[in-house]
Formats: C-alpha cells, sequence, structure tokens
C-alpha cells in the first residue's frame, strides 16, 4: 500500500517547472545547489532535469565569488551532461561602474560593492582592492573551463555574454583569446560588452564561425582579430565609454540582412556597415554623433527611427541623409539623455521647430512620435502654434493632410494621447502642465 507519502509527491516534469522557475530568480547566496539539499527526491529530480545545469549566471564580485565559481562552475558542466547546449553570461561586476548596468540580483549585495571590501586604513580611497586582479583571473579561468580542453566544449554554446570590464589599461590574456578561438556553430547570441584583446595576443580569430548567429551586442570592445557577422537579424554595436582612437568596427561590414540596428556612434571611432541594408526596419542611433555612413546606405523598408537630442538637434543631419525613407516612417523616437536642455533664444526655437516641421511634412505616413524632455516640449508648442495660426491638421502638420489615429508619446512616463485633429490650444495646455510641468516658463 502506497503511504501518504508517496501520494503526496510532485511528479517529476512539475518538479522540473518549480526547479526552472527558480533558477530565473538565482542569486549566489541561493544556488541552485540549494535544490539538492532539500530532500532524496528532489535532489535527483534536480539532477535529472540536466538542462537545469546548463545555464551560467556567472557574476563575479570580490575574493568569495571566485572561490564559489571555482568550485560551482565544474560540478555544474558535469550535471549538464555531454550534450546540452550551454547559455552562458559571464560578468565581471567590480568592473561596472553604473550598479543599475548589473544584474538587479547583485544589486546592493556587499559581495557587489566595489568599495565594500576590507581595507588597509592608510590605503589611499580608490585604490583597488586585491578583489578586482582575482576576478579578472576568475573571468579569463571560468571561460577557459567553458571551453572545454581543446575547445571540446564550444560547439555547445547557444548563448555568449561578456561583461568583463576591460580597458587599454586592464586588456585580456592569451587564455581569454585561445577560449574564444574554437568554433562555435551553435551559437545565436553574442554580447561583448568592455572585452579588449591585445593586438599581440590575437593572431587567432575570434569567434570563426559566426554563421549562426542571429543577434549581436559589440559596446566598448577592441577585438582586433574579430570574424565578421554577416547573419545577423539584429544588433547594438559601438561605443559608450570611448578610450582613444579604437580602430574601424567591421563586424557587421558584410550584414545585409540585418532588420534591426543600434548605434552607439562616436566622431572618433568608425562604424563599417554594408551599402545597402534592404532588410532594415527599425534604427537606433543612441548617441548624439550620427555616423556620416548613413548618409550613403539605401534603407528601402525602414519605418521605424528613433534618434538621440542631448546637445545637438539631429534633425537636420537625418533630413540630408538621403537614404532614410522618411515617407515610409511610422514610428519615430526623439530621446534625451539629459533631463532637460535649454533652449535659449526665440531664434534658437524657431530653428528647432523649423526642422522639426520638415520632418512632420515629409514622414507622411507616421502614426506614432515618442519623446521627453526638452525634444517634446518643442514637439508640444510647435502643435500648439500651428492651432494659433490656422495650420493645424491633426498631431503633425502634414501635406496629406490629418494622420489617422495618430498618437503622441512622452516616454518619462510611457502615457500616450491619441490626436483627432480636433484638438484647442486649451487642450493641449492641460496635456503641457500634466506632462512636462518643469517646462511651465518656455511652454506659456
Amino acid at each position: 500500500m502506497a503511504s501518504n507519502h508517496d501520494n503526496a509527491k510532485v511528479p517529476f516534469d512539475i518538479l522540473g517547472l518549480i526547479f526552472a522557475h527558480y533558477a530565473e530568480g538565482e542569486t549566489i547566496r541561493f544556488p541552485l545547489e540549494t535544490l539538492l539539499l532539500v530532500c532524496r527526491d528532489w535532489n535527483r529530480a534536480a539532477l535529472g532535469h540536466r538542462a537545469l545545469w546548463s545555464d551560467f549566471k556567472i557574476y563575479l564580485g570580490h575574493e568569495s565569488t571566485s572561490i564559489m565559481w571555482n568550485v560551482r562552475l565544474p560540478q555544474r558542466l558535469a550535471r549538464c551532461g555531454p550534450d546540452c547546449l550551454l547559455d552562458i553570461d559571464l560578468r565581471n561586476i567590480l568592473e561596472i561602474m553604473n550598479e543599475e548596468e548589473a544584474p538587479e540580483v547583485t544589486h546592493g549585495d556587499a559581495l557587489y560593492i566595489p568599495s565594500s571590501c576590507a581595507r588597509d586604513p592608510d590605503e589611499e580611497w580608490g585604490t583597488e582592492c586585491y578583489c578586482f586582479d582575482i576576478a579578472r583571473t576568475c573571468v579569463e579561468s571560468s571561460l577557459s573551463e567553458l571551453s572545454g580542453p581543446d575547445g571540446s566544449f564550444c560547439w555547445r554554446w547557444r548563448t555568449l555574454r561578456l561583461e568583463l570590464g576591460h580597458s587599454p589599461w586592464h586588456p585580456g590574456s592569451r587564455l581569454l583569446t585561445n577560449a574564444l578561438s574554437y568554433p562555435t556553430p551553435n551559437l545565436k547570441v553574442v554580447y561583448f560588452d568592455h572585452v579588449w584583446l591585445e593586438t599581440r595576443v590575437a593572431e587567432k580569430i575570434v569567434l570563426p564561425n559566426t554563421s549562426g548567429v542571429l543577434d549581436l551586442t559589440l559596446l566598448d570592445c577592441e577585438l582586433p582579430s574579430l570574424h565578421t557577422f554577416d547573419d545577423v537579424h539584429e544588433a547594438m554595436v559601438g561605443w559608450r565609454d570611448l578610450a582613444g582612437y579604437p580602430p574601424p568596427l567591421r563586424a557587421l561590414h558584410g550584414a545585409k540582412r540585418i532588420q534591426t540596428l543600434g548605434l552607439w556612434s562616436d566622431s572618433s571611432g568608425r562604424i563599417q556597415l554594408p551599402s545597402q541594408l534592404h532588410q532594415l526596419q527599425t534604427l537606433h542611433i543612441k548617441a548624439d554623433h550620427i555616423p556620416a555612413e548613413l548618409s550613403t546606405i539605401e534603407f528601402p523598408l525602414l519605418n521605424t527611427l528613433a534618434v538621440c537630442w542631448a546637445i545637438q538637434n539631429p534633425i537636420p543631419t537625418i533630413l540630408r541623409c538621403r537614404g532614410i525613407p522618411i515617407n515610409n516612417l511610422r514610428k519615430i523616437t526623439i530621446e534625451s539623455t539629459l533631463h532637460t536642455f535649454k533652449i535659449n533664444s526665440e531664434d534658437e526655437y524657431v530653428t528647432a521647430s523649423e526642422s522639426l516641421l520638415a520632418l512632420f511634412r515629409r514622414a507622411t505616413s507616421l502614426r506614432n512620435m515618442s519623446s521627453s524632455g526638452g525634444a517634446l516640449a518643442i514637439i508640444l508648442k510647435i502643435l500648439w502654434d500651428t492651432i494659433e495660426n490656422g495650420q493645424y491638421t491633426g498631431l503633425f502638420p502634414s501635406a496629406k493632410g490629418s494622420v489617422e489615429r495618430a498618437w503622441i508619446t512622452n516616454l518619462d512616463g510611457g502615457d500616450t494621447f491619441e490626436f483627432n485633429g480636433e484638438e484647442t490650444i486649451e487642450s493641449l495646455q492641460a496635456l503641457c502642465r500634466q506632462w512636462l510641468p518643469y517646462y511651465k516658463r518656455f511652454l506659456f
């Protein structure tokens, strides 16, 4: 006769779902290994779900985190078996300057706060503790372990995310280059942030087999021998914290099938792109600088454009890009990295408003305009002025008349407003007060 305990057992497949949910919120203090300690049934079930152990979220902080992963990593590789595809997320949290860019599970944890390590009271403030060097070493040894003897595990890599905090003063070593030089035929997603390799140790091709990669991110990297990614569909590349004068970024030189492209561009760094991007539908220019290369590229299917307005008005440059089909754009986003920017004179407002009006007149397919801060203030004031001047035709003063069911979105709060062509000065005043209380003096 079955006991009450036997009848109460959770089925193996249901335990797998429970464990997978637990794995999503795993932290270094509450790791997957906790499941092995609950009871023998859970132990057997956790070890039986091999794919559970194939997702490596290796977040390195102070010394104890490196010690833990030096023990856990070979054990997890053994538990996931010889055939499971591997998802690798390897980050040196101590080198991530902005905590908001680090994984949420590390926020506020003393193991990952650079200044939380015990220090010699006579040590100069701001000096790195010895844990930084330990984490740098553990990063490279961990990736070497994940590549297997002579790269025998690399064929199993499915996703590879490396955020290593490298710089010209702390580049990667030959060990890292070797780990990245083996074929990766199943690799689908690559995300590299601050990964630097010295030229003298980069004689091997980095990621020599990229034909399966569909999603690519390369931010603040210097990889002289990186293979090109000709088959990607989605990419974000460039420099947020440019140091020196990097060589041209050639990773997307042959990526003619790309559909979504994000660019962090700087005047000191060149991003080489194909002369034709006939499948590109979304272009997101994340920085103030707009690459000169865009003026010669054709984007016939582009329908979504996002630009950044921090110091310089990007709209005149966009209007001069012959390959951008302004009349096909259905969504335009103008982001502002600063909460506000100043309009110092009436002439400055007139110049900004004229460029936006020129954009609206050409963007005859536009359905949504999203913005925030000063850029949103200018847009709303333009609409207000067109009502006063008797030129208002519904959202944007277009040569083709009003745009059907057009929307404007405030990026700061996500609020939206639908335009039907019957707006009044009073209704726009109410919207301005609600969305932009800091701009009352400018708007009113």
